[in-house]
């Protein structure tokens, strides 16, 4: 009668370890389908930073190009005042 008793409790662990693995089994499997999820939606936001980045720096070349060329019309404009004004000035 013993031994039957030992079998049974021998079965009954035995059950519950196959439960408890797999229920981690599940649970990893969980877990990795999160993780892909996530690092999926990581490389997703990468790529949109990277892309607004892109975005960004050709308007900023495109503002310093504007800037640069406002800035020698205005140089421009202040030699000729300058020229005149070392000419005699402005007729009224």
């Amino acid at each position: 009668m013993k031994i039957k008793e030992v079998q049974e409790e021998c079965k009954y662990h035995s059950l519950q370890d196959r439960n408890k693995t797999d229920r981690l089994s599940e649970r990893m499997m969980e877990l990795e389908k999160s993780h892909a999820l996530e690092i999926g939606l990581l490389k997703q936001t990468t790529s949109t930073t990277d892309k607004r980045l892109d975005m960004i720096e050709t308007r900023i070349e495109k503002l310093d190009t504007k800037f640069d060329e406002k800035f020698d019309e205005q140089k421009e404009l202040l030699h000729k005042i300058h020229s005149k004004f070392q000419n005699g000035g402005f007729s009224k």
